[in-house]
């Protein structure tokens, strides 16, 4: 079945069921953004075919996607995904079109059932008949439910569950990751949250059989010595204690669980916020965002903890009272002027707590950027003698962080004691206002047994909320900071339905000027000039002169402040920076590896490198000689940031990486700085035949790399000072005896 056809079926479909709805048909052809390969590719043609264009696929989803991953993909697509496990057998006419996950990691498109034994798949476009028990042999019991957003709970079977995400965005302060961390708890987690409430209802008022029991065995056992009745009240009592440590348990594993679930996800979403932030707007300091990471998990673990207090522990507290006042009378007082009192020492805690949780968090942000920055800069801090002053100045903020942590735990520690004092005062007023109840006889000495255990068992979730309530206020500044992180601006498409365009590589200039945040003066200046597809070309000029800016705002890592810069005639802010920098093979001037191995390093953020294609390029970068000689071979450790090569190794595994893609167009900057001329001089000779038919863009400022170009662009100041064949601009910068011109 074709992408049309599929789509006429569906909306077809789509047509009939809300016609016997009584619903409108909504237009079609809303854009909408596709998904990835396996799963992801499934979810991008329904979504494609709901919108009536070809889908935008992710790349580099391998296997089975995580939730999260699987969350953004139908965020991406402007579609609502929920999934069930269910028989393929189950699936009716209203279930499709649905994508079944198979045992191998990949998936089936399933777009209708043919009869009651066969069921039609949908395979790049091409329609086929699937035998059901063939496919259900592969099955592996998940399904899942595709529909146009806003039509998942009318057309999604009730029993599955929604995989589509909270907004990437939240409220500009701490309270907006609150809500959202609230929205997931009564959302997504909404049934384990109502089985957790549930529970601590049950195991609060099974808390009432102790003092029940102790009030009969005062009044009514001991003085008529009623054993029978003893030993049935204790095998009632026995029960109760059994039911309520059993779902305390339950209570504690579901609020563990509850947490996590969520801590996961908004850890998943904040990393793709970060990753998603343009290069000029990303956040910078690691040190801030480490303490931010650490804290999440704790944040989300205590907004449930404190509903399940608000929501069980609160109304039984009130439960309590009212059962208090009718055995006690006035013995309730007690329990409520010690939670006044509670309160009221809570709150100057709070305020004591506030400045020195605060500093503390600011200095512990200051040690882990210091400790981050002295581990990438091991070598240098020890060649410039920096150690003795790098170590005062963490011995310094150690201390002060140190100091600023044992005030804020004093304060924090001293509501936990003065719970326990208090909860102590409560029991001996309740004792002390009890002996005048039984004077006056309005109690007896059973009841008063039973307030006395009411008392004790009433104050403790109530100080436990009031702590709850303490820590939410001092991780308000990591919500805060959180909220700024989830805020930070998204790399995103003009215009989404630009993905249907190829990319020929046509790239334009018109006026442009950028000027990086902060800075005094732009590093680009009213640059004019067009690189066509199959130009080599290269751009050179002195060190700060702006060749590495250009090519970064070719590839949309900078945006321009000023002008436009063009992609095959249309500005390149319609695109989507993924499709852009798919579409050109860039290497950057820093060479940063991850700590995997050779042949990893190199596949990289690809989907799928073939052999040839992985052979070609270590043979030109030169990966393949000093893989050769060492025993591990493309299985050989980099290091963390590729520390076990050398500056030569790093590039070549970079430019490996860019070659392995096989992109119709080649972005290299400065490639072979810090190779030797040996090697230099194989590259060129490897590369030249690799670079027919496609672009080259070389920002260089070495010689020997001009014998590939045929065209130089000469950048000085952030201006374009000359721009022809390599020669005639050579002579000009030669002429002008700049430092260009000798490094070039």
């Amino acid at each position: 079945m074709s992408q049309s056809n599929l789509r006429e079926a569906l909306i077809a479909r789509r047509r009939e069921r809300q016609a016997a709805e009584g619903a409108a048909m909504p237009e079609a052809g809303t854009p909408r953004h596709g998904g990835g390969t396996h799963l992801l590719k499934s979810i991008g043609r329904i979504a494609g075919a709901w919108s009536g264009r070809a889908p935008v696929m992710a790349e580099n989803a391998e296997g089975v996607p995580t939730p999260e991953e699987l969350a953004a993909a139908a965020d991406d697509a402007s579609v609502d995904v929920a999934y069930d496990t269910r028989t393929l057998a189950s699936l009716s006419a209203q279930d499709f079109p649905c994508v079944v996950l198979l045992t191998s990691g990949l998936s089936r498109l399933i777009v209708a059932r043919a009869d009651k034994d066969t069921l039609i798949v949908d395979e790049d476009g091409a329609q086929s008949p699937v035998s059901e028990a063939e496919l259900a042999a592969e099955h592996s019991g998940t399904v899942f439910f595709i529909r146009p957003r806003g039509e998942a709970e009318t057309e999604t079977p009730a029993s599955a569950r929604s995989a589509r995400p909270a907004q990437g965005a939240v409220r500009p302060d701490g309270r907006g990751i609150f809500l959202s961390v609230y929205r997931d708890v009564i959302g997504p987690q909404r049934k384990a949250t109502a089985e957790l409430l549930a529970a601590a209802l049950i195991s609060n008022l099974m808390v009432l059989a102790l003092p029940l029991f102790t009030m009969a065995v005062y009044d009514r056992v001991i003085p008529h010595l009623a054993f029978d009745t003893l030993f049935a009240l204790a095998i009632g009592l026995s029960i109760a204690m059994a039911i309520d440590l059993t779902l305390r348990f339950v209570r504690m594993r579901y609020l563990d669980a509850i947490g996590l679930r969520i801590s996961l996800a908004l850890q998943a979403r904040l990393y793709r916020r970060l990753m998603g932030a343009p290069l000029a707007r990303a956040p910078r300091e690691p040190g801030l965002i480490a303490s931010v990471a650490r804290e999440v998990e704790g944040l989300c673990q205590i907004v449930p903890a404190t509903l399940v207090s608000v929501f069980a522990d609160l109304p039984f507290f009130l439960i309590l009272m009212t059962v208090l006042g009718f055995i006690g009378g006035w013995v309730v007082a007690a329990p409520l002027a010690g939670i006044a009192l509670l309160g009221v020492f809570h709150v100057i805690a709070q305020a004591r707590s506030d400045k020195a949780a605060l500093s503390s968090a600011d200095l512990s942000r200051k040690q882990s950027n210091q400790l981050l920055e002295t581990l990438g800069a091991l070598e240098t801090v020890k060649t410039a003698g920096l150690s003795r002053g790098l170590l005062r100045r963490f011995e310094r903020l150690s201390d002060e962080a140190a100091h600023a942590g044992h005030i804020a735990r004093l304060w924090t520690s001293a509501g936990s004691q003065i719970g326990m004092m208090v909860t102590q005062a409560v029991i001996a007023f309740t004792l002390i206002i009890g002996v005048f109840q039984i004077d006056a006889g309005g109690m007896t000495v059973g009841a008063l047994a039973a307030s006395t255990l009411i008392v004790g068992r009433a104050v403790a979730p109530i100080a436990q909320l009031l702590g709850n309530l303490m820590r939410i206020r001092h991780m308000s500044r990591t919500a805060d900071v959180m909220a700024l992180l989830m805020n930070a601006p998204q790399e995103e498409a003009g215009d989404r339905s630009a993905s249907r365009r190829p990319i020929r590589g046509e790239i334009t200039f018109q006026n442009v000027s950028f000027q990086h945040e902060g800075a005094h003066a732009p590093t680009i200046r009213e640059a004019s000039l067009t690189i066509r597809p199959g130009e080599k070309v290269a751009i050179i000029g002195r060190i700060g002169s702006g060749k590495s800016t250009l090519l970064k705002l070719m590839l949309r890592l900078l945006e321009p402040t000023d002008g436009a810069v063009l992609i095959d005639g249309h500005d390149a802010r319609q695109a989507a920076p993924s499709a852009i920098r798919r579409a050109f093979g860039y290497m950057q001037q820093d060479t940063v590896l991850f700590d995997v191995s050779l042949r990893e390093a190199i596949c990289a953020g690809l989907s799928a490198v073939s052999e040839d294609a992985f052979e070609r390029a270590v043979k030109i970068s030169g990966v393949a000689d000093f893989a050769a000689r060492h025993p591990g071979g493309y299985s050989m450790p980099v290091g963390p940031r590729g520390g076990y090569l050398s500056g030569g190794e790093r590039q070549a595994v970079a430019l490996a990486r860019v070659l392995a893609a096989e992109p119709p167009m080649l972005l290299l900057d400065e490639p072979t700085a810090s190779m030797d001329n040996t090697l230099e001089a194989r590259l060129m000779a490897e590369l030249k035949p690799y670079l027919q038919n496609r672009t080259l863009v070389l920002a260089t400022h070495r010689a020997p790399l001009l014998a590939l170009v045929d065209r130089v662009i000469w950048v000085d100041g952030g201006r374009v000072m000359a721009d022809g064949p390599a020669a005639d601009v050579m002579a000009k910068v030669s002429g002008k005896g700049t430092p260009a011109a000798a490094g070039a």
